[in-house]
């Protein structure tokens, strides 16, 4: 898979990690393991939003559990949240020469990304991913969208 240059516009697709069927794999080779630490919903036609987040000291918890527990279908459908920041962490395991350790990544709807400045080799593995879970996707300099992720638009309504 061609990854897209980070030099021209990156955009992000957020929504789709609401669901639990969405699963982050990683390949076995890579050594790292990833979790979504946090997720923002904004709630359609208002200016409310809910943010859940796991409990790091719990290795069991995930944010699809506290979905299925804290956003109960009478209260709120799905479709009227709109994820427009998730927060990722990947925990890089000794491999080789590549340094360990973790970085939690904050991704907001529709450009915004904190990873840039972090180890190459970790950039390189994280801009994999983003792609691969189509969280990623670019728009090439001639307004020619050419999509990376999901079909999702720029608009979340």
């Amino acid at each position: 898979m061609d990854l897209p240059s980070w030099l021209s516009f990156v955009g992000y697709d957020l929504d789709h990690l609401k669901h639990s069927t969405t699963l982050l794999e990683t390949d076995p080779g890579d050594y790292i393991a990833v979790k979504i630490r946090k997720l923002r919903f904004k709630c359609k036609g208002t200016r409310r939003s809910i943010v859940l987040q796991i409990d790091d000291t719990d290795e069991y918890d995930s944010i699809h559990t506290m979905i299925d527990e804290y956003l109960h279908p009478e209260h709120a459908e799905m479709d009227d949240l709109f994820v427009d920041h998730a927060t990722i962490r990947f925990e890089f395991q000794t491999h080789e020469s590549r340094k360990t350790g973790r970085i939690s990544v904050d991704i907001g709807y529709p450009n915004s990304c904190n990873f840039r400045n972090t180890h190459q080799e970790w950039e390189e593995l994280i801009r994999k991913y983003l792609s691969r879970w189509r969280i990623a996707r670019a728009q090439c300099a001639d307004n020619d969208s050419e999509t990376v992720g999901s079909e999702a638009t720029l608009s979340a309504w």
